[in-house]
């Protein structure tokens, strides 16, 4: 139960009214500091947006029409890494390995330098695509907030499966869930 027992968490699942295994996999993914962060527009955080949105308190919003394909179910926030690789393929028609190969080169980029070549040749690629300059820098900006600190919705999947399965047994089993714990922790 630790991954939704902490007080940050136990609040994001409050704020997201969750209800099912997905709302819990989303909360996972939702606490990374990627998705937790603050958007490249400024104001609330892309977690306050998504539990906002999700609860139908705001429209979803795309800085273009092509990410409602790609970002639609999850209200136009990027909540995984594999939405790195699906904007980069929507925005700057990169195939989706090399939407990874984006990710994983934001990720290992250390100065402003190499950040500007990638965000140049991102912004170049998107352009020739059709999309305009303004919104291909808008969604590179959200892309390196994003990229860095991500899970992958496998991980995020597996905790959230076994967070909900081991508060699911906490809450109506409580005895044979402690002796449980007790018999298999040192």
């Amino acid at each position: 139960c630790f991954q939704l027992e902490s007080p940050a968490m136990r609040h994001l699942l409050r704020m997201l009214e969750a209800r099912d295994l997905g709302d819990t996999i989303a909360a996972v993914a939702l606490v990374r500091p990627g998705a937790a962060g603050t958007p490249a527009t400024g104001g609330p955080s892309m977690k306050e947006i998504y539990c906002r949105r999700q609860r139908g308190l705001e429209p979803p919003v795309f800085a273009h029409p092509r990410l409602e394909r790609v970002l639609g179910a999850a209200h136009g926030v990027m909540l995984y890494e594999e939405d790195v690789m699906g904007v980069a393929a929507a925005i700057a028609g990169l195939s989706l390995a090399e939407g990874d190969d984006l990710r994983r080169a934001i990720s290992a980029t250390r100065g402003d330098e190499e950040l500007r070549a990638l965000e140049a040749g991102f912004v170049a690629q998107a352009t020739r695509t059709g999309v305009d300059e303004p919104a291909a820098r808008a969604v590179w900006r959200d892309l390196t907030r994003f990229a860095s600190y991500a899970f992958c919705k496998a991980h995020a999947a597996g905790y959230g499966t076994l967070g909900w399965q081991s508060a699911y047994l906490k809450t109506h089993f409580p005895a044979e869930y402690s002796v449980g714990i007790l018999n298999h922790h040192a």
